[in-house]
């Protein structure tokens, strides 16, 4: 088996989804957390830190919601990678977005120039 490129923790309510992400992730040997809503994501990430290389969350979620998950995240590691899953605008959030619905290609690209990127690829995106 081929060594790990990383490992992405991802967050969201819908199990499909976490499926399909976990399965495209780890299809490009990615170290792969997931996690049902954000307080287990804290955890996971609490108890995974130096593994964990990006934050792959949905922005809508019950209780706390994928960017309030993302900015405390980031206050624990600022300078850990986010990208934010969302079918919603979006024009006004610091971080970057995938746009739901996605393909596995725009998933993986996306991943890949982050991961190589860091988070400050995401935060120009957004500059205004």
């Amino acid at each position: 088996m081929s060594e790990s490129r990383g490992g992405i923790l991802v967050v969201d309510d819908a199990e499909g989804i976490r499926s399909f992400v976990r399965a495209a992730l780890r299809s490009r040997n990615y170290e792969v957390f997931t996690a049902a809503d954000a307080w287990e994501a804290l955890k996971i990430f609490d108890q995974n830190r130096d593994r964990i290389h990006l934050l792959l969350a949905d922005m809508v979620m019950p209780g706390m919601n994928g960017l309030m998950l993302a900015r405390e995240v980031v206050n624990r590691c600022p300078n850990l990678p986010v990208l934010l899953m969302t079918g919603y605008p979006h024009d006004w959030l610091e971080f970057e977005v995938l746009d739901k619905p996605f393909g596995v290609h725009e998933l993986l690209g996306r991943v890949s120039r982050l991961l190589e990127h860091g988070r400050e690829a995401g935060k120009t995106l957004h500059a205004r």
